[in-house]
């Protein structure tokens, strides 16, 4: 199965997410679906990693695709962060995300108002989970 495959079947449509990617921990893209995960830069992703694992405990300006997201909540030991982005308006305007880091690659699933940030985020903590044990 490729790359693509895991971002559109068992991310994005799975989770019922706007947009979600694969990357690896030094930024590179593995596969994005939608907009917002295509757009994310190589230096946001090994921020992003340095955040998650404890690494770098400075959680403002957090930016993915060039757009300011605000901290929520994050487990060091579970690999994972919550993020808000909101620019005060609904809908599409105002999108959560939640980016799991596993052994070589980080997870990142992206929803908006009418998604429920749990399946998301139970979306990307299981392939994660199931990468870790494939060794990635």
């Amino acid at each position: 199965m490729s790359w693509q495959s895991y971002a559109k079947d068992h991310l994005k449509e799975a989770g019922a997410m706007l947009s979600a990617g694969i990357y690896g921990k030094d930024g590179a893209p593995w596969a994005t679906e939608g907009d917002i995960a295509a757009g994310i830069k190589n230096n946001e992703i090994v921020r992003l990693v340095q955040i998650v694992e404890g690494r770098e405990k400075n959680f403002l300006d957090i930016m993915l695709g060039g757009k300011k997201y605000v901290y929520t909540r994050h487990d060091e030991d579970d690999k994972f962060v919550y993020l808000t982005k909101s620019t005060g308006g609904t809908g599409d305007d105002k999108n959560y995300c939640c980016a799991y880091v596993s052994k070589q690659c980080v997870l990142l699933g992206f929803v908006g108002e009418n998604h429920k940030m749990g399946n998301c985020s139970t979306v990307c903590c299981k392939l994660r989970n199931y990468l870790n044990g494939a060794g990635y």
